[in-house]
């Protein structure tokens, strides 16, 4: 008898799981333009007003129903052509948004039809920015997560794509932000500092 619940738990919990991967799948998705990036992103994700220089787009992700999680925001930012500094620095940077203790990361690149990218996944404590970035004002976020990627356009130089939140949220977002530059986790390899 036990052993028949335990089968039909496995069958119900795989039915779920495969239900749950089809919705994320079939999710639809809008084309939004980002300077002179197309970003291909869920529907779901709401357009936000954009509150400072050099940010070319930015969107709010809301928590799944249910969840207590804090929304996540993607943000694009564009400096020019020759703006925005180098690869690794920006690493060294957006590594220092997270506490040390507690810190995961890794570090890949790829190819996409944009462009080449490098790819920047850190967990732990975010220290997320409140306020005008001059004044270094920050408020501890815990059990977060931070997506980092630099795109190198052909044509109009580095494009810094930003989505943080929420560890949960951000995770299950992963796939979706990916795929909205047009990378592919499975043809990533790691990055090597220059």
């Amino acid at each position: 008898m036990l052993r028949r619940v335990r089968v039909w738990t496995g069958v119900l919990l795989a039915c779920g799981l495969s239900c749950a991967v089809l919705a994320a799948a079939e999710e639809k998705t809008k084309e939004v333009e980002a300077g002179e990036i197309k970003l291909q992103v869920p529907e779901s994700w709401k357009a936000a007003e954009r509150l400072r220089t050099f940010r070319i787009a930015e969107f709010a992700i809301p928590a799944r129903k249910g969840e207590k999680e804090m929304d996540a925001e993607l943000i694009v930012f564009h400096f020019g052509p020759e703006g925005g500094g180098g690869i690794d620095d920006n690493i060294e940077r957006w590594k220092k948004t997270f506490d040390e203790k507690g810190r995961e990361m890794k570090v890949t690149q790829g190819s996409s039809e944009q462009g080449k990218y490098v790819f920047l996944e850190l967990s732990g404590t975010y220290n997320k920015s409140v306020g005008p970035p001059v004044l270094g004002r920050t408020e501890k976020m815990p059990n977060s997560r931070g997506l980092f990627v630099i795109l190198s356009s052909k044509n109009s130089g580095n494009y810094f794509i930003r989505l943080t939140g929420a560890d949960g949220l951000v995770k299950s977002s992963s796939e979706s932000f990916r795929k909205s530059f047009g990378g592919d986790a499975s043809k990533e390899e790691e990055y090597k500092s220059k």
